[in-house]
């Protein structure tokens, strides 16, 4: 009996130890989790104790064994976590879509009176106003700077427009840096993880840092993620890129430059192709479709812009070229330059090359050009020269300088110039657009938005400006009176024409205005979506918490459960040492 009591006291004494260093573990992951209740990824940390089974001691079922750490784990739900890192990357490539489209708004930003649409509207006015009083050198003077004011802004539009893009991709630069930084680190601590588990010493804190690599990654490009049994992870796109294995770590690099785009792709691990389409989310993949989709490409706001200032150009140039100024012309030169395919057929240039073809000679359709000439406005004839767009540069000044009108010929700026073989001349009609092509007469100079300016000749001549047009008497020879506003009547008419731009038939002011209204749709449309993805982000943030967050109030609730357990574990070797003191006593 007393051997046997010997062995339950000895079973006490254990028992009591192993509730000791139980609840002493218990009590520092507590502190742990307290410890880490404002580190950011942290998961809460919990000690799950099970019972030691007993000894059987002959035919008696011994005491119970005590209690024992079967584990410490990391309250997680993977099913949440990876709802998260879908979130993140939505969210990522939404809040930097809106950062750009906050910014092209403000380009396009009509709201103040102070943009294109109104610089519009008043040359418009100064046409309407010359009309009323074609030999007023103050209107004259009125309408070129009116148009210098619609040329300057669309300058500083395009500048302001094309300058987002090289930032953007500069961007781009630094984003691919950091998410090989980050998958390098990522890999590091992957394989740390690898090593602790292989020691069956849990790797809690590493999996945090994991975990938080991880999502930060998200944001910037589309992750998922796959747990190994070993305690590792491997990560891949959405499209099935590898980015993480064992002892694998990609690699993202810029490529070889997209002639469609004018910048350096994306490539993974160095191999050939453009990776670029295969991103769905991320910043990376918002800072691409900010680059060719919303400010460049065929359907960006820059070609947008580009698109509006051509038609603009060539419509009021194509008017401009078939008028005439008050005194008649003497001599005139084009505002293009004629580029270096001069013995290339007009409808064959290449516009891809260095020193491109005038912008509009695409617009050269088979027709005729009318000339009136003569030695003064009272006595002048007909004269025409016809044109077929299979024709070269060179052909076309040859043509035109067999006229009995005038002489062509392309001047040392490589600028088409011809001057009157009489006194006078003056284009009657144009049913070509040669001439407009050219650049002959046109009031528009420049071959897009960057650089459209007004032509230097009427700038400093307002005189040049051309105002009225030859009209054909009864006996079907040309007049001409320098009081004639006709020119300018069909110049005001250009306010209420409509044009095909982007599949839609509008006046120039309804495609910009369209375009606006477009853009604010887009932003707002982005902005919804950006709400939507950071409701859902932070819900699920939520969720994260209820199961991984760290509330104070059960911490210090366990915290109390295990120091009294812990407590009552110590007394309990207080009475097994005085039960033991009592048997020695018994046996002295």
């Amino acid at each position: 009996m007393q051997g046997k009591m010997a062995v339950t006291i000895s079973s006490l004494l254990n028992i009591s130890k192993t509730g000791l260093l139980s609840n002493q573990y218990a009590l520092s992951s507590v502190s742990q989790n307290i410890a880490n209740v404002n580190t950011a990824g942290y998961s809460r940390q919990t000690a799950a104790l099970t019972s030691n089974q007993g000894a059987l001691r002959g035919n008696t079922d011994g005491i119970g064994g005590g209690v024992a750490v079967s584990d410490l784990k990391r309250s997680v739900d993977a099913l949440v976590d990876n709802r998260i890192q879908l979130g993140l990357g939505e969210k990522g490539r939404l809040e930097t879509r809106n950062q750009y489209l906050n910014m092209i708004e403000n380009v396009f930003n009509d709201q103040d009176g102070d943009g294109l649409s109104t610089r519009l509207d008043e040359f418009f006015s100064m046409v309407d106003k010359l009309a009323d009083n074609p030999t007023s050198p103050a209107s004259r003077a009125e309408l070129v700077a009116s148009a210098q004011n619609v040329t300057n802004f669309a300058n500083k539009m395009y500048d302001d427009l094309a300058g987002l893009a090289l930032p953007v991709d500069q961007e781009i630069d630094v984003l691919v840096n950091t998410i090989n930084t980050k998958l390098k680190s990522l890999a590091e601590v992957d394989s740390a993880i690898q090593l602790r588990e292989k020691t069956n010493n849990p790797a809690l804190d590493l999996k945090d840092q994991r975990d938080e690599m991880i999502r930060e990654l998200s944001g910037m490009i589309d992750v998922q993620v796959l747990s190994n049994q070993d305690g590792s992870t491997t990560l891949m796109t959405a499209g099935g890129e590898l980015l993480m294995d064992h002892g694998f770590t990609a690699t993202f690099g810029r490529g070889a430059l997209d002639t469609t785009t004018g910048f350096a792709g994306i490539t993974v691990n160095g191999k050939s192709g453009d990776y670029t389409d295969k991103l769905s989310s991320g910043s990376l993949k918002a800072l691409l479709e900010v680059r060719d989709q919303v400010v460049g490409g065929s359907s960006g706001y820059l070609t947008k812009l580009e698109s509006i200032v051509d038609e603009l150009r060539f419509q009021v140039n194509s008017i401009t070229s078939t008028s005439s100024s008050m005194y008649l012309n003497q001599s005139q030169t084009g505002v293009f330059d004629l580029g270096t395919q001069t013995a290339t057929a007009v409808n064959a240039q290449d516009y891809t090359t260095v020193n491109a073809p005038p912008p509009d000679l695409g617009r050269v359709v088979d027709g005729t050009v009318t000339f009136a000439y003569g030695s003064d406005a009272n006595n002048l004839s007909f004269d025409s020269v016809n044109i077929t767009s299979s024709m070269t540069i060179d052909e076309v000044v040859a043509a035109l300088n067999a006229s009995n009108a005038v002489s062509a010929s392309v001047n040392a700026n490589n600028q088409l110039s011809i001057a009157a073989k009489s006194t006078y001349y003056a284009v009657s009609a144009d049913s070509s657009n040669i001439m407009a092509a050219m650049g002959i007469g046109a009031l528009f100079g420049g071959t897009g938005a960057s650089n459209m300016a007004v032509n230097s000749e009427m700038v400093a001549d307002q005189t040049t400006v051309p105002v009225g047009r030859i009209r054909t008497d009864a006996n079907g020879l040309p007049q001409f009176d320098n009081a004639d506003n006709d020119g300018v009547l069909a110049l005001g008419d250009l306010r209420n024409t409509k044009f095909t731009l982007f599949g839609e038939s509008l006046t120039l002011s309804a495609h910009y205005a369209s375009t606006i209204s477009q853009l604010g749709a887009e932003q707002a449309s982005n902005e919804e979506q950006l709400g939507a993805a950071t409701s859902t982000y932070n819900f699920m943030q939520q969720v994260r918490a209820s199961i991984s967050g760290v509330s104070l109030e059960e911490e210090l609730t366990d915290l109390m459960r295990f120091q009294r357990a812990f407590q009552a574990s110590s007394k309990m070797v207080v009475t097994a040492d005085e039960l033991l003191q009592s048997v020695i006593g018994m046996v002295r």
